[in-house]
């Protein structure tokens, strides 16, 4: 569930982010 709006662009940042940090594959962000 991705939010709509301005707020999607802040979401895939923070996502890919946490991707990072994680050492997960960016498979959500776009």
């Amino acid at each position: 569930m991705e939010p709509k709006g301005p707020l999607n662009r802040y979401w895939a940042d923070t996502s890919l982010l946490l991707r990072l940090l994680t050492g997960e594959p960016p498979h959500l962000a776009e």
